[in-house]
């Protein structure tokens, strides 16, 4: 059976990552497109996740990847995602937020989210909701 996973953002606050060699993990880098993530022995891969950009009023940006399949190899990778609660309020964290640096996103309860967000994904549909830019402030 072979598995890959399109483009996206995890909604997670970060991700830690164990490859095997054989790669396939890639990164979009806004100026080049689609970049390999090279595996490198006994190292992970730490890619920040959508919470982590909404705490940190967009200091960070959530890494948007994908994993291309191999056909001459298998793939392992061994992911561990790290959640806040369900009942957590994800908004600016107060202290990067001033008249000067505004808050960027409203909170959002992460329970309510990541329900309609799973939901959404397993229909394959795009809900209002499912994407943290649905909760951005216009300028």
């Amino acid at each position: 059976m072979a598995l890959g996973n399109g483009p996206h953002k995890d909604p997670c606050v970060l991700t830690v990552v164990a490859q095997d060699d054989t790669g396939g993990l890639q990164v979009k880098k806004n100026s080049v497109g689609w970049v390999p993530v090279n595996p490198i022995s006994g190292a992970f891969v730490v890619n920040l996740g959508d919470i982590l950009q909404v705490w940190s009023n967009d200091k960070y940006d959530s890494a948007e990847h994908r994993v291309v399949l191999n056909s001459q190899k298998e793939r392992f990778s061994y992911p561990f995602f790290l959640f806040p609660g369900p009942h957590i309020m994800v908004k600016p964290a107060e202290e990067l937020v001033s008249d000067q640096n505004p808050a960027k996103y409203k909170g959002y309860n992460f329970g309510k989210y990541y329900a309609n967000r799973t939901h959404a994904d397993f229909c394959k549909q795009d809900a209002e909701g499912k994407e943290i830019h649905h909760f951005k402030i216009s300028d």
